[in-house]
């Protein structure tokens, strides 16, 4: 039973993570250089949703499946000029940056892997809810 809402709550995430990026298609015809990272996130959340998909329905490897797309979302880093964030649920993260705290937010879906200012504070977020879901998958 736990498999199944857990893979509900991906499929559902992998959607609307698609549909985000799908209505912001806009932003890539004006700056056409950003294509491979908005092509990659279609590609991520897909596999989230597929993941949950084959969570639900019992396939062979549904739970490894669910557990990489869920290890893809737990970190998310700022170092020297570059972005990495990628989550469905960004709930409630861990902070690591100047100083440690939690940071909470109404938004789940958060994506961006982007060039960002080399001025911006190195940082790392942990994201809570996708350690509790790899916790439950790997629980038998």
């Amino acid at each position: 039973m736990k498999q199944k809402i857990i893979g509900l709550y991906q499929l559902i995430t992998g959607i609307f993570g698609v549909i985000l990026l799908l209505f912001s298609v806009s932003a890539i015809l004006e700056n056409p250089g950003r294509i491979f990272t908005y092509v990659l996130g279609l590609l991520l959340f897909s596999g989230v949703a597929y993941s949950g998909y084959a969570l639900i329905n019992n396939f062979k490897n549904g739970v490894k499946y669910s557990i990489i797309a869920q290890a893809l979302q737990v970190i998310s880093i700022t170092f020297i000029g570059i972005r990495y964030l990628f989550t469905g649920s960004a709930f409630l993260a861990i902070v690591i940056g100047e100083g440690i705290h939690i940071k909470s937010q109404i938004a789940p879906i958060a994506y961006s892997i982007s060039l960002v200012s080399p001025f911006e504070s190195f940082e790392i977020k942990i994201f809570v809810v996708p350690v509790i879901l790899i916790f439950f998958l790997l629980r038998k």
